[in-house]
């Protein structure tokens, strides 16, 4: 695993990061575009109480402003560990 920029804007979740269009991330998407994307974290140190979120999706590489990006279009999303309680 290899950390990541990324945003959500509603509708896809776009990944940034240092060096990306010579990355294995971003070379694989040519071959295979349908891909996976986790977030995931502890709610707190003291309970260390897993949660986050799975995307699945299918991804493009893009470039703005001379800046490449990888784009994923989501097919299916699951969460856990989201429900507020400690």
């Amino acid at each position: 695993m290899v950390p990541v920029t990324y945003e959500f804007d509603g509708e896809r979740v776009n990944i940034g990061g240092w060096n990306l269009e010579k990355s294995l991330k971003y070379r694989m998407i040519e071959m295979n575009p349908n891909v996976a994307f986790v977030v995931d974290d502890y709610a707190s140190e003291r309970s260390r109480r897993g949660r986050g979120i799975e995307v699945r999706g299918v991804a493009e590489c893009l470039v703005e402003d001379g800046a490449p990006y990888i784009s994923i279009r989501i097919v299916s999303k699951h969460s856990w560990g989201l429900t507020g309680r400690e």
